[in-house]
């Protein structure tokens, strides 16, 4: 399969492992340079021998993506080592349980820095980068987003943000060319709503769309509201 990702620098958080490991592997099969963060310096090391004796080239940065000096320093040690970003993948983020009954102010706020603000920060960073390469923005969400689920806590408002909030940000400062897309993953099929400046794609625009996105499967939804 060529989804015409040779060559080009992919940024993942949350690479090393999960979706995050699956992600670097697939970007790295397709000829892409995978340059995955990851706060388990030893699944990235492990990681990294297995792509770099395939014949990938890739580089492993050990961070936590929740301190924004650390959202920074990813961005601009890509940039260094390549001259280039491409593609921001944001993907960190669980399901803590945290909820009205049985959370706290303090855990609400520590459940935003794990699940939302880092989304912002890197995109914040790595801006500059992908307007010069009229590159894209992929987030990685629950599909309780768009479907509402008891028992995930504050997953769903946390995931909704992800491809709200961002989008608009990211649309407002874009080049024409650019992309944001946020994929909604679950155990059955992965939703995703693809975003050109200063308008949601059509139905038939996104379908397009997702024939050039890296995923094994898909199943698109009809964007029921607009970005003015």
């Amino acid at each position: 399969m060529d989804l015409q990702l040779k060559d080009k620098v992919v940024l993942i958080t949350g690479g090393a492992k999960g979706i995050g490991e699956a992600i670097t592997r697939g970007c790295a099969r397709e000829g892409a340079i995978p340059v995955f963060v990851d706060q388990d310096a030893e699944a990235g090391k492990r990681l990294q021998m297995d792509l770099v004796v395939a014949g990938a080239t890739c580089s492993m940065i050990s961070a936590d993506v929740l301190s924004v000096e650390s959202c920074r320093g990813a961005v601009e040690q890509t940039l260094k080592e390549y001259g280039r970003l491409n593609v921001l993948v944001n993907n960190v983020g669980a399901n803590d349980n945290v909820g009205l009954e049985n959370g706290t102010p303090d855990k609400f706020v520590s459940s935003l820095r794990l699940n939302l603000f880092h989304y912002y920060n890197m995109a914040h960073f790595a801006l500059p980068a992908l307007k010069k390469s009229q590159g894209c923005i992929l987030n990685i969400a629950s599909k309780v987003a768009v479907t509402g689920q008891c028992g995930c806590g504050l997953l769903a408002p946390m995931s909704a943000p992800r491809f709200s909030k961002i989008c608009t940000c990211f649309t407002q400062g874009a080049s024409p060319n650019s992309w944001y897309c946020c994929v909604h993953t679950s155990t059955t099929r992965f939703t995703s709503s693809c975003f050109m400046r200063g308008m949601v794609r059509s139905w038939r625009g996104e379908k397009h769309t997702t024939r050039q996105i890296p995923l094994s499967t898909l199943a698109t939804i009809k964007p029921s509201w607009s970005v003015s």
